[in-house]
């Protein structure tokens, strides 16, 4: 649809969609559907209530990095910490818990270098750091000499370090379980613990972010334990959400002056379409969820909170769409869409014939629809300081949704949609509303907003369900979008 062409919500064939109301600029509201808790305690009620686990998080060096007062700023994102997690290593393949030992590369781990090198040679960093340890040093050598840095390296799994993951999970479960809910509980009893981690790896990522400078990328070649903890310290809650990272796969955060998100997570587009956790969970019957944002917009360029307002592709989300009918159009098995006119039109490139739900809708951002972050402040500065500053979680724009409240309708639609098993369905959805399922799923004994940048414009966020999830493998993979992700950086 062109830019400047009367905003349309219908379906593909071009049926209104019922209900739907005008706004007085002539943009298009969906009306929504009731989307039920299903006994679902609100987080809300949780407040002032004792923790239902022992959820412990401590700041310390990552205190730079925690306010929000940087979200949604207008302008390009300060640097890029792209963390890498090394290749496949001989303990790795026996399902061992390696930590501080060494091992050499497995046969996989050699063929995974060999992929993931030219990728890393197309992102040219500014900066290449690696952890001590030899797989690591290994794996960052492909495209060059790394610096080292002894605070990217692996979690110190104390009496664990060399057992069996069977064996552990046998014979020290609570102890497992204990540190699944506590970062401040040690591995092996000797080890470290995550909040341990945080405190060493959150200082380094300054550095490097003072280093690199504005609108820099550095690559750092760490572990598996190492980017958990980070991921898990961005994205607390009472339950793990996003799953483990395989190897030589991509973690991308987002750095602003005070404010450190996720971008992208386990990406591992130069291995193929889906995490591993996606193909084992298809190969043993297990339904998967993939979430695809919608293309790019002129309003994502204008950095506009464009909210549940209709906004057609443009040139660039045009491309985005058709690259990404390309690659996964034959990886679903039935397709889901937002009623929204850019989600519709990005929906078009993966199915003829997307079941529309009304649920998938973006955010409400109420009055300030439309509006950028400085218009924003200027208007509400005290709404806009409670909500992203204090954390407040208010209807946005005086009468729009709250964070909340989008959350538990897109947890409505995982209830309702059909995921048959064995088979990956699409969802194309939008960048607050994934990111407010993440909060959902996470249950936070109080509200928090994880530390998440918008997934990027056509991105697949892999989301296994069954008896394995609800847990995402993947957020914000965009494989297709490769050649096209310098031009990208910094439109959220």
């Amino acid at each position: 649809m062109p830019l400047d062409s009367p905003c349309i919500c219908s379906n593909v064939a071009g049926t209104a969609l019922s209900p739907r109301r005008r706004r007085g600029d002539g943009s298009c509201e969906v009306g929504k559907g009731p989307s039920s808790l299903g006994g679902r305690e609100p987080i809300a009620s949780r407040r002032g209530a004792p923790p239902r686990r022992g959820r412990a998080v401590r700041w310390g060096e990552g205190a730079r990095f925690h306010t929000l007062s940087a979200w949604r700023h207008n302008g390009a994102v300060t640097a890029q910490i792209i963390l890498v997690r090394h290749a496949e290593s001989a303990s790795n393949l026996a399902r061992r818990w390696q930590g501080r030992g060494e091992s050499d590369l497995s046969a996989t781990g050699v063929n995974q270098v060999a992929a993931v090198t030219p990728r890393l040679k197309e992102i040219a960093p500014d900066l290449l750091v690696s952890s001590p340890l030899e797989r690591t040093k290994v794996t960052a050598s492909a495209i060059g000499v790394p610096e080292i840095d002894d605070r990217f390296v692996e979690i110190d799994l104390g009496k664990w370090e060399g057992l069996g993951f069977d064996e552990v999970v046998e014979e020290h479960g609570d102890e497992l379980q204990a540190i699944v809910t506590d970062l401040d509980q040690p591995f092996g009893a000797t080890g470290e613990s995550t909040n341990d981690v945080i405190d060493r790896v959150y200082g380094a990522i300054g550095d490097l972010v003072d280093r690199v400078g504005s609108g820099g990328t550095a690559v750092v070649v760490t572990h598996g334990g190492v980017i958990d903890a980070i991921v898990r310290h961005l994205v607390p809650g009472n339950t793990r959400v996003f799953g483990q990272v395989d190897n030589t796969s991509l973690t991308s955060l987002w750095v602003h002056e005070h404010w450190m998100g996720i971008h992208r997570f386990n990406d591992v587009g130069h291995l193929g379409l889906h995490p591993k956790a996606v193909e084992e969970a298809v190969a043993e019957g297990e339904p998967v969820l993939a979430l695809v944002r919608h293309g790019q917009t002129r309003a994502n360029t204008e950095y506009r909170w464009q909210g549940q307002e209709c906004w057609g592709l443009d040139e660039i989300g045009e491309e985005q769409a058709d690259a990404l009918g390309r690659f996964y159009a034959s990886s679903f098995d039935s397709v889901y869409t937002s009623p929204l006119d850019r989600a519709m039109s990005t929906a078009a490139r993966l199915t003829t014939d997307p079941v529309v739900v009304d649920d998938l809708m973006e955010m409400n951002m109420g009055e300030w629809e439309g509006m950028t972050a400085d218009d924003i402040r200027a208007r509400d500065p005290d709404l806009f300081a409670a909500i992203f500053e204090r954390e407040e979680d208010l209807p946005r724009g005086q009468t729009g949704e709250t964070w909340e409240s989008v959350g538990e309708r897109l947890l409505g639609v995982l209830r309702r949609i059909k995921t048959p098993g064995g088979v990956i369905t699409a969802a194309v959805s939008h960048g607050a509303a994934i990111r407010a399922l993440i909060t959902a799923l996470a249950e936070p004994d109080e509200f928090t907003q994880p530390r998440l940048a918008s997934p990027q414009n056509t991105s697949v966020s892999h989301l296994v369900l069954g008896s394995r999830g609800p847990q995402f493998a993947s957020y914000g993979m965009a494989p297709h979008l490769d050649t096209m992700l310098s031009g990208q950086l910094g439109r959220s």
